[in-house]
């Protein structure tokens, strides 16, 4: 029987440590809870939006089933893709947020961020698996600020990926070696590390079957 290989790399975290020391805080503001909630609809469009890799291997796109976070300074809120609004890297999306909010802050996926003394924290994560595509679907962490009355707004990517390409059908893991490479950080506004705040060294591909087909991968990392 063929022995199943396990890939390691390393990376460095010269980047993430510069960006660690350098990123500005965002300020929190200080207002009293809201009593309404309005709906409205946000367009997201740009280079770098999401983490879907296109069939060109390079275009990140969005995908209909693709989840949002909106804080408005009083909540997380849940914003969904309008139906039919998917253009590659340009969608547009549909909550609501609390009347009289002004500076609205957004990330994505919806399911990695929470709020913790005022400040937003995300989670990457340090096991990734794929299900039917080359990446993991929400490993990418992506934040935006904009106004409430801005036509559309761009993300800026926390992450990165490292491609891999696998050339035979044995291997059953991707193990990627790291300083803060994955684990829950802070967040500043233009979408670079404010605070590693639980931080992890290791970031772990896997493929749903036992092992992966022969073709090209990608590990999100910080």
């Amino acid at each position: 029987m063929t022995m199943k290989t396990m890939f390691r790399f390393m990376v460095a975290a010269f980047a993430l440590v510069a960006s660690v020391a350098c990123a500005e805080v965002f300020d929190e503001p200080t207002i009293e809870p809201p009593q309404e909630l309005e709906r409205i609809v946000v367009t997201v469009d740009g280079d770098d939006t999401r983490t879907f890799i296109g069939d060109d291997g390079k275009s990140i796109n969005w995908c209909e089933d693709d989840v949002i976070a909106i804080y408005d300074g009083y909540g997380i809120r849940e914003f969904t893709i309008v139906e039919g609004s998917v253009n590659g890297k340009s969608a547009s999306f549909e909550g609501e947020i609390a009347t009289g909010a002004t500076t609205l802050r957004a990330i994505y996926p919806y399911s990695a961020v929470e709020l913790v003394d005022g400040a937003l924290n995300v989670t990457s994560l340090s096991e990734q698996q794929l299900d039917g595509r080359n990446v993991t679907d929400g490993a990418m962490l992506s934040l935006a600020e904009f106004e409430r009355d801005a036509e559309m707004f761009t993300f800026n990517n926390a992450m990165g990926f490292l491609r891999v390409n696998i050339t035979k059908d044995d291997v059953s893991s991707i193990i990627v070696n790291g300083l803060n490479i994955a684990g829950v950080v802070e967040l500043s506004a233009d979408g670079t590390i404010a605070e590693v705040v639980n931080g992890a060294n290791s970031v772990t591909l896997r493929p749903v079957d036992a092992t992966f087909a022969v073709g090209t991968y990608y590990v999100a990392l910080l």
